[in-house]
């Protein structure tokens, strides 16, 4: 499950932008609304969480291996 995690994150990571529609409730938004938002930086802030959020799971898969 953290490797998927850490993938994903990689994913929206290095999309430019094109997972935003992937986002919860930014998906939802007008066209209008959405035009506000910066989809790169907020693609690599999302990836960057889900990447940091897998680390204490691998760690925890290290040392019980």
């Amino acid at each position: 499950m953290a490797v998927i995690m850490f993938l994903f994150g990689m994913w929206f990571y290095k999309s430019e932008g094109k997972a935003a529609k992937f986002l919860s409730g930014y998906n939802m938004k007008s066209a209008d609304e959405r035009k506000k938002y910066d989809e790169n930086a907020m693609c690599k802030a999302y990836g960057k969480r889900m990447m940091f959020m897998s680390v204490p799971f691998i760690i925890g898969i290290i040392i019980d291996i």
